[in-house]
């Protein structure tokens, strides 16, 4: 299928949403199988792109003459057939469509009616997320619609084509008046910066927990690693942002060395500072906040935009006329 519009899900996205998928196969059996082996014909069959014998694939060929091959002619309504060694009631005859290109159709045909139900703002070209790949809610919302097409397509009044519909009608919904925002874009405060967790230590206890300020830079991942284990007041950090060649995350330019953990908000880069701590509750008989430790090697990414490149109101935004007075 030649097109630039591009396709958000895989199979496995498909299945993983709705793994009964397979009981939608849109296979259905063909009668009146006539002739002896090798050749078959049968009559009056409607379109056959695909055909099955006993549950397997056969080649299209305009002359069958190999096992398993066969040829619908149109113009006299008929599917002929070449298979030895077998008698006709034996067979058990399916037309359909191949499962793979199936669901790379379906794949398709769902991430274009997702983007025709996709509030018309939104800058489709920029939905790639960090990672380079589509976001788990683009991805969950059109597998649903892959499913609702296949079974509607095979039982038009199933009850889980009404409830995967209700599902992906309300992902829908709240994508457009921005309920949920995707990973492009820019909140109020996403110049404070989105702390992301990388390598951490399972017995790791104090972690980078807020920010504060506001990043005066354009663009970044910097790099927040711990290079010292240690509690608060004896652990240590790093952080790195950008050179003129890569990103802070991949040690661009080494802007803070082996500073101490202190509890409080501590600098980091460009108008930003983090604080350390700890989600676990302090026991009533300890002081084990304080006591736990940041592992040396704890890495840590933080994304920052500029100041002022907040996007909260951009689906809000409409064109209006200007009137000189």
């Amino acid at each position: 299928m030649a097109t630039n519009s591009p396709t958000y899900i895989t199979h496995t996205d498909i299945r993983d949403s709705f793994p009964a998928v397979n009981r939608y196969d849109l296979k259905y059996p063909l009668y009146g199988v006539i002739g002896t082996a090798p050749n078959f014909t049968i009559y009056d069959t409607g379109v056959v792109n695909q055909l099955y014998i006993n549950g397997r694939k056969c080649t299209s060929d305009a002359t069958p003459d190999g096992d398993y091959d066969f040829y619908y002619d149109q113009t006299n309504d008929k599917v002929t057939f070449y298979l030895n060694n077998v008698l006709s009631s034996q067979l058990n005859v399916e037309a359909g469509e191949d499962v793979k290109n199936k669901l790379d159709d379906m794949a398709y045909k769902s991430s274009r009616l997702f983007d025709s139900l996709i509030d018309r703002k939104m800058p489709k070209n920029m939905w790639l997320n960090g990672e380079g790949t589509y976001d788990y809610v683009i991805k969950r919302c059109c597998s649903l619609i892959s499913v609702y097409l296949l079974i509607v397509a095979h039982e038009p009044s199933n009850e889980d084509a009404t409830k995967i519909k209700e599902e992906y009608e309300e992902i829908i919904e709240k994508i457009n008046d921005g309920r949920i925002k995707l990973s492009f874009e820019k909140s109020a405060d996403s110049s404070q910066g989105v702390i992301q967790h990388i390598k951490v230590d399972a017995d790791s206890g104090l972690f980078p927990l807020d920010l504060r300020g506001r990043y005066t830079g354009d663009y970044d991942k910097l790099r927040l690693e711990v290079t010292g284990t240690g509690k608060i007041g004896v652990g240590l950090y790093s952080v790195w942002k950008k050179s003129e060649t890569t990103l802070g995350i991949n040690k661009g330019q080494q802007i803070v060395t082996n500073q101490i953990i202190s509890g409080s908000y501590d600098s980091i880069c460009d108008g930003l500072e983090v604080r350390f701590g700890s989600s676990t509750p302090i026991d009533e008989s300890t002081d084990l906040a304080m006591d736990l430790e940041a592992t040396a090697d704890d890495l840590y990414q933080i994304e920052c935009h500029a100041i002022g490149s907040e996007m909260d109101d951009t689906r809000g935004i409409t064109s209006t006329h200007i009137t000189r007075l």
